[in-house]
């Protein structure tokens, strides 16, 4: 095989005099077996990362090696990436080193161009004194978390702040990204940062500098390798307790200093008492013409360091092609992409094992030919792109992991990756790619573990449109099964990412391997979901429910509420069985938009007397009633035809049919499908639950509330209330780190925008957070407030930037300081963006639009709304009288005895809404054509006022909870006895 192997059998016959050997595969030697024989004092480190650690081919190549350090899993951005301290993945890196037998590195405390997002979003341009106070304390929290890991060695305390433009004559530190200053006046952090490292670490563990550039590429020692060298020299002469450099080495063959150039430098580090690393090592292929000399540029580094006593690190920067930064193409790494050690190891294996003293030992490979490559059912396609391949361990490093709603993504010990999903959040298996695609076709082998529960294959075009190519009903299994997908092109747009959902939210553990993707040269148009049925059918219908279908068709998704299942029968029927009180629907959201035609739809229901609701959403996720069905009680599935009108400026999205009173009706559908009047070609610009461009009210002035379609999630609020302002007040206890939160209680999710609110509070030191939450329940924070108006509500804007994955439904504005406060909060909107859209104007109601006119009150058709809250007359003309509220003129109502209860406060009664959104003590509200509307007004005689039902005393008890209950003539549930 090799020369080396040659000299195992003297080296073997000398040792076994002293000792037993161990014989072990695969067949090569490994350097942590030998290297300290020749140097007890030396280290053969790798980079590493997360991804691979189940891979037991990775776990093999670490035992080469006897030093560690995490690729990114102990920086800032991971620790501390999302604003909460985090030290898990770190955590796991030093776990898995030290199960095979290495020291670890821990890389790195402070890297002034790579902060985290919301770092430099709320630090860039703030006291340098704050800066460095957050910095300080980060640091200090890392190391006293790893201060009594003894296998932690050495700790990269700064790395990369010498810019690239210095000189030996004129050194310049970064003071933030390129983008970015937020280090910019604290002018003493290396000094600062380093002492207070030293406090905090054991005196076994070494502190080192960290660099590229700076190891005297091409025999230039000057540059940024001068000042690198000056910049250590005078911290050394300051007294700052630096141990050490770290040269990245990041080269290739026309850019890399040669054995003397080394080695002179390496002398120079030693004469001012600072050893040598050789931290990130890659040489690129790029400017190599063979692998001879690339082979040549790694063994001169190599020797170099080995043979310095100063040099006392040698580490590669990722262990294989495969997970190198610069990309597998350019063949960097000492092992091969199939995890098998190229010539460059074997060079360096050789160059220490002829050093080895006559008595030294080590385990010796019983099998020395290389294994053949691993095969597999895989295509022999060079075009084939793999997102899992068989035998690697894992997803392949070109496919990011956003997957959503999930309880976690691991790989097995055979290789598959195994997504657990959560229930009801109807999550998936997603991966990301920044390589686009287009038409092809998808190869995937998986299983799921639950019987009955269909599986989608979805593809995602750039601008964040869900296509479902594919429903696979049969996934439940105990082996593997094979699935081809085609997948259709995408007109005038590319595919970036390929998702395995969970598609009817069952909690589903789907195992998968050999998934892949092939492109097509010639592309097709997927299908038509149309065909024939039972029903009037045309070329045009869009299947929901299809007749021996057995399922909800692609391209609807299931967005049913209030419902304890959601299941196919054994005929095809679709059978959704509601929970009580809860107005439950089965919803279904198609994945392009639709206006005008015609819905039909066969059901049945199991209660007499409740009726059922044909409702229509737009895509700003207005809902219009366009039939109530009252005779659906059947024994039969019965055949309805509805027209769906055309609303002005609107298209629809979504379909559901509901319980209309919350009388936990089962419904049997099937034959449903809706004929657009013009069919619809051009797919929705954004996924659906995207709301672009529009302004969603929280709390709106005026109208003493939270808006109906939030919920109030807040924590660590001891009480809140609607003052005589009309400000929502809320009284946050100290030390709960407590938030006013508001969630969207409907499908609708968000993504950049910018939140305004108007605030106060009692506490001038108050330091209050905005964050958005995602539906995967993550938070992104989006600013930090202080100097906070503690006399006057005044209004603030915090930009939302865009979510990386699943979107946002959920807004939280913290007491950070966590000293408790009384936080005031008032005219609180979200406007989403595009970009192109103007923001609001400082005062939103100078915009007639932004609020609607009730076309109740008679100050509306004078262009006018009518007051809320004052009875104050300020003018009086022939129209009526007139006061004043927000500096508007607003028509005062007279009172009458006919007039509806809700008309006397501004708004009109409900006509047909009867879902209560909320209660307060007027009466119970509802949401109607864009108003506010009252169902119920409150009344002292009537105790059921009080919950927001009126009493019927006198009517037939048709229901008992804690309360008796009756049905009054409008269909409503009222109260008979409380």
């Amino acid at each position: 095989m090799r020369s080396y192997l040659k000299k195992i059998g003297i080296l073997a016959l000398t040792a076994a005099v002293n000792a037993d050997l161990t014989k072990r595969d695969p067949y090569w030697i490994k350097m942590s077996d030998v290297i300290q024989q020749v140097r007890p004092d030396f280290y053969f480190g790798v980079a590493t990362q997360k991804t691979f650690f189940a891979n037991p081919k990775y776990k093999d190549i670490m035992s080469t090696f006897n030093l560690e350090v995490g690729g990114n899993e102990c920086k800032f951005y991971t620790i501390n990436g999302s604003e909460t301290f985090n030290t898990k993945a770190c955590d796991e890196s030093i776990a898995f080193a030290k199960k095979q037998g290495a020291k670890y590195r821990g890389h790195n405390l402070f890297w002034p161009a790579n902060s985290p997002s919301w770092f430099k979003s709320a630090y860039d341009g703030k006291d340098p004194e704050e800066v460095k106070e957050y910095i300080l304390d980060y640091i200090t929290k890392v190391l006293d978390h790893y201060k009594d890991e003894e296998d932690i060695i050495y700790w990269d305390v700064i790395n990369e702040s010498v810019t690239d433009d210095s000189t030996p004559e004129n050194i310049k530190l970064r003071t933030g990204s390129d983008t970015s200053n937020e280090f910019k006046g604290w002018d003493t952090y290396t000094e600062d940062i380093f002492k207070l490292a030293r406090e905090h670490t054991n005196e076994n563990v070494k502190l080192i500098y960290n660099d590229y550039n700076a190891e005297a590429n091409g025999g230039n020692f000057g540059g940024k390798t001068g000042a690198v060298f000056q910049y250590i020299k005078s911290m050394k002469e300051n007294g700052v307790p630096i141990d050490g450099v770290g040269l990245q080495m990041h080269i290739s063959c026309n850019w890399t200093p040669n054995y003397e150039e080394l080695t002179k430098l390496i002398s120079q580090y030693e004469e001012i008492g600072v050893e040598v690393h050789v931290t990130e090592i890659d040489v690129k292929m790029e400017n190599c013409k063979t692998h001879d000399d690339q082979r040549k540029v790694y063994m001169n580094i190599f020797k170099a360091c080995f043979d310095h006593e100063n040099c006392k690190v040698f580490t590669v920067w990722g262990a294989y092609d495969s997970e190198s930064w610069v990309g597998a193409e350019n063949e960097p790494l000492i092992f091969d992409e199939d995890m098998y050690p190229k010539d460059i190891y074997f060079d360096m294996l050789d160059y220490v094992i002829d050093k080895l003293p006559a008595d030294a030992t080590y385990p010796i490979p019983t099998n020395t030919e290389r294994p053949s490559k691993p095969t597999s059912d895989a295509p022999a396609a060079a075009e084939a792109n793999y997102l899992i391949k068989p035998e690697t361990f894992m997803i392949d490093p070109a496919w990011s992991n956003w997957s959503w709603n999930y309880e976690s993504v691991e790989v097995d010990d055979d290789g598959n990756v195994v997504a657990v999903l959560e229930e009801d959040k109807y999550g998936a298996f997603s991966l990301h790619t920044d390589k686009e695609f287009n038409a092809g076709k998808i190869h995937i082998e998986l299983k799921s573990d639950k019987e009955g529960a269909p599986v989608k294959i979805i593809v995602h075009t750039t601008g964040d449109e869900q296509v479902t190519v594919e429903t696979i009903e049969d996934a439940y299994s105990d082996e593997l099964k094979a699935y081809d997908v085609d997948v259709p092109a995408a007109e005038g747009d590319t595919y970036n990412r390929i998702s395995v959902q969970d598609a009817w939210g069952k909690a589903l553990t789907i195992t998968m391997n050999n998934f892949y993707f092939t492109s097509s040269s010639s592309s097709s148009d997927k299908p038509s979901g149309s065909g024939s049925g039972s029903g009037s059918s045309t070329a045009k219908a869009s299947y929901i429910v299809k007749p021996e279908g057995f399922m909800i068709e692609p391209g609807w998704a299931n967005w049913s509420w209030g419902y304890e299942s959601v299941d196919i029968d054994e005929e095809g029927n679709v059978v959704a069985l509601f929970e009580e009180e809860k107005y439950g629907a089965f919803s279904v959201h198609g994945d392009k938009e639709f206006s005008a035609g015609k819905i039909h739809i066969e059901l049945k229901s199991d209660k007499e007397g409740a009726p059922v609701k044909i409702i229509v959403h737009t895509k700003d996720d207005e809902q219009i009633t366009l039939e109530t069905i009252e005779d659906a009680y059947s024994d039969e599935l019965k055949a309805y035809d509805v027209d769906v009108t055309a609303t002005e400026g609107a298209t629809y999205d979504r379909i559901s049919v509901q319980d209309a009173w919350g009388k936990a009706i089962t419904l049997t559908i099937n034959n449903f499908y809706l004929t657009p009047a013009e069919a619809s070609t051009t797919p929705a610009e954004s996924t659906p639950s995207d709301s672009e461009g529009k302004r969603y009210d929280i709390i709106k002035e005026g109208e003493f509330m939270i808006d109906g379609k939030w919920q109030n999630w807040s924590w660590g609020v001891e009480d809140s209330e609607f003052d005589e302002d009309g400000n929502f007040v809320n009284y946050i206890t100290a030390d709960t780190y407590g938030g006013v939160s508001f969630k969207r209680s409907d499908s609708v999710q968000f993504g950049a925008g910018t939140l305004y609110f108007k605030a106060k509070v009692n506490d001038t030191n108050a330091n209050l957070q905005v964050l958005f939450h995602t539906t995967a329940e993550e938070y992104v924070n989006m600013g930090n407030f202080k100097d906070i108006s503690d006399t006057e509500m005044t209004q603030y804007k915090a930009k939302v930037t865009a979510p990386t994955a699943e979107k946002y439904d959920r807004i939280t504005i913290q007491d950070v300081a966590n000293n408790g406060l009384t936080l005031y909060l008032n005219d609180v909107y979200f406007i989403a963006s595009p970009e192109t859209e103007e923001e609001p104007k400082e005062d939103p109601k100078e915009d007639p639009k932004e609020e609607p006119v009730d076309e109740n009150c008679w100050a509306a058709k004078l262009g006018f709304n009518c007051c809320k809250t004052t009875k104050t007359v300020v003018y009086e003309d022939a129209d009526g009288n007139w006061g004043v509220e927000d500096d508007y003129w607003c028509g005062i109502i007279e009172d009458k005895e006919d007039q509806c209860w809700s008309t006397k406060l501004g708004y009109p009664c409900c006509e047909d809404a009867n879902v209560i959104y909320t209660v307060d003590e007027n009466g119970s509200w509802g949401y109607e054509d864009d108003h506010w509307c009252g169902i119920v007004k409150a009344s002292e005689k009537c105790e059921f006022s009080t919950i927001g039902y009126s009493c019927c005393p006198d009517n037939e008890v048709i229901f008992e909870d804690d309360h008796k209950w009756g049905v009054n003539s409008n269909g409503q549930w009222c109260g008979v006895s409380f």
